[in-house]
Order: C-alpha cells, then structure tokens, then sequence
C-alpha cells in the first residue's frame, strides 16, 4: 500500500523558508557537440539554429534565466518519471548540496545506462562541468527531517518510486517551491534539493567562481570523476557495489 507522507507528516504545517547553494553535475559545457558534425563554424550556426528550433519553446518566464538553469523545466516530463514526479507532471530540477553527493547521483546513473546493455563498452570517458546556484525556497519542507526523517527509506528507497512520487503530488497541490532529501545513492547520505518552480532560484545565473571541470571514466563497475585544471589534484571513485542492493545493480520500478 502507498503511504500518504505528506498527510501522515502534517505536510502543511512544515512548510519553510531554506535558503542553501545546490550543486549540479551536466555535460562538459565548454565543447559544442555539433561542431564535429559540420565542416565550418558557420554551418555549425545554422545546425545549433535548427536543432534549437526543434526543441519546445522558451517560456517568457525561463527566457530571462541561464540555459542550466531552465532546461529541466523545459522539457516534457521524462519517460519513465523521476523520484518526485510521474510521467505525466511536468519535470522537476534535482540538484545536490555537495559536488560530492552530486556525483554519486551521477555515477549511479552512468553505471545505471551502462548495465543497462549487454554489450561491452570498455571505457567511457566523458568531460562534466559542476556548478552550482544559490536557492531562497519560500515555500519549502525539509524531508530530511521530523517529521519526515521516519519516513526516509520509503522516500529514498532505491528501488521504488511510489511512495516518493505521491508525495511529490501531494507537495505539488500544497504549492510547494521545493523540498531537501535524503540521497538515496550517497553512501553518506548527502542531501539533495528538488524544484518544482524557477522562482526558488536566487539569481538567473548560476554562481560564476563555482564552474569546475571533471573528467567521468566509466566502466561497467566503477565510475571515477576526476578534477581537471586545478592546483589541487582531486579524484573520486564509486563502485557499483555503493549501489547495489541484494547483490544487484537497481532500476526503480515507475508508474
């Protein structure tokens, strides 16, 4: 049976303002994928133009923020749902409260992607950028607290979505700006942050000094995100055990 968390935790009578900096780990920003698809840089501008042109239209409220900012918001609800969102929600912005819990939440989708297949891939290796965005929530809850700490293995199980995604219903109907909780692929239990609306960022930019380069190196059992273009030298590794429960790699059933 579904729990209803949010009624059984008096959802309402949580709500609060959090004010925190939320890290985010993307694709290397710095290169143009399109460019080794074209012979010059000016049919690479007709491409980005009509790729752009191709993708679902800016609302005037999102036109005036920064592309990392909105794009989760832009797009229609993902495939399969996410931890706080059915497929047929509309998509929320997931980001972490440390690089490094947000980098186990990548690793365990890369390793996720990977064994997904059966086919042999070796290495992967994939440049990443990691910024972050200060958040002012106004209307928020802290699921990673009371009432709602009790409530932490269904609402960052690693395996089901259900529960988590009744939830995220019933924040949405309360008018929620967005919420912390528990990681459920930190092994450390680092806190995530999840956004229903862009108002809960502070600025429109992300923080300008917070941009850092990783290199992700991706086998079929580790995933290694190594820091680039720094003094100090940084490296950190996860294994596909951090994530695995029985002795297997999970997919979050959906609904």
């Amino acid at each position: 049976m579904i729990a209803d968390i949010w009624k059984e935790g008096n959802g309402e009578k949580n709500i609060t303002t959090i004010n925190e900096t939320a890290w985010r780990i993307v694709e290397l920003q710095e290169n143009t994928s399109t460019r080794k698809l074209v012979d010059s840089l000016e049919e690479q501008k007709i491409l980005d133009e009509l790729i752009e042109q191709s993708k679902p239209a800016l609302l005037e409220s999102q036109a005036r923020f920064h592309p990392l900012l909105y794009t989760p918001f832009r797009y229609p609800p993902l495939k399969h749902g996410s931890r706080f969102g059915k497929k047929t929600e509309p998509s929320l912005w997931y980001g972490s409260l440390s690089p490094d819990t947000a980098m186990a939440e990548k690793a365990y989708y890369q390793l996720a992607f990977i064994n997904a297949s059966a086919g042999e891939f070796g290495l992967i290796i994939s440049p990443m950028t990691i910024f972050s965005v200060k958040l002012k929530i106004i209307k928020g809850v802290k699921l990673n607290e009371e009432p709602f700490i009790k409530y932490r293995n269904k609402i960052s199980s690693p395996t089901n979505y259900e529960d988590s995604q009744l939830l995220g219903k019933r924040m949405r109907e309360s008018d929620l700006d967005g919420f912390n909780f528990i990681s459920a692929r930190d092994i450390k239990m680092g806190i995530n942050v999840g956004l229903f609306k862009m108002s809960a960022f502070s600025h429109t930019q992300p923080d300008a000094g917070s941009f850092q380069t990783w290199q992700c190196h991706t086998t079929k059992i580790t995933v290694e995100f190594i820091r680039m273009g720094s003094l100090n030298d940084r490296a950190l590794t996860f294994s596909i055990q951090n994530f695995m429960i029985d002795g297997i790699l999970p997919f979050p059933s959906i609904s």
